[in-house]
């Protein structure tokens, strides 16, 4: 049991960490709201501290949700699940489909297998997240059900609303890192991002 407890601890660490830095992200790009109370960085120990905060915050309220049994408890991991295989499959769904004229491969690229091998992707992970919403048991009853729906229809919902509620009036996309003293040809202007392969990029500046 102590092995387990310290195994989990360390999980838990690893996961507050990248947390954290995602919740500070997020702040210093003004997509939560009170950003300007997390993104602030300690400058003695140079980490965010009020984001690292933040996050434990968030974790202990959704946490308590183990106290409502068994249920809430596999509904709780199984939201893990679900959300993550959701954050993997949302970015390859849009390159298939609005996001298909904007992509350019980059230096690793599968060519004409890369489509089909997306679609499958795409279709295991929707399977994935139907099924860890599959009761335990054919007779279904409020102890048996699998309340995993529920909460993660739920955070999907609120996400939406938040979106359309708070996006438009504040957050306008990452912030860039980007100073006036790096080279303009490192910037697609035509669709406003880093392109994927700088090889060709790098090649023009050493001749120029």
């Amino acid at each position: 049991m102590s092995l387990l407890a310290y195994c989990q601890w360390l999980m838990g660490s690893s996961i507050l960490a990248a947390l954290s830095r995602q919740a500070w992200a997020f702040a210093r790009d003004n997509g939560l709201p009170f950003h300007s109370i997390v993104k602030v960085v300690n400058k003695k120990l140079a980490s965010p501290i009020r984001a690292v905060v933040f996050s434990c915050i968030l974790s202990l309220i959704i946490g308590c949700l183990t106290f409502g049994g068994e249920q809430c408890q596999q509904a709780l991991f199984s939201l893990a699940v679900a959300g993550n295989y959701l954050a993997w499959v949302t970015p390859v769904f849009l390159r298939l489909t609005w996001g298909k004229d904007r992509f350019r491969p980059g230096t690793f690229y599968l060519g004409k297998y890369s489509t089909p091998l997306n679609w499958v992707t795409c279709f295991w992970c929707f399977f994935v997240i139907i099924l860890c919403m599959f009761p335990g048991s054919k007779s279904v009853d409020k102890t048996t059900m699998n309340y995993t729906v529920v909460i993660n229809c739920g955070v999907w919902i609120l996400s939406v609303v938040y979106f359309y509620v708070y996006k438009y009036k504040f957050y306008h996309g990452p912030s860039s890192n980007l100073d006036d003293e790096v080279s303009p040809h490192l910037i697609d202007t035509e669709l406003n991002a880093v392109p994927i392969d700088h090889d060709s990029t790098l090649n023009e500046e050493k001749t120029a």
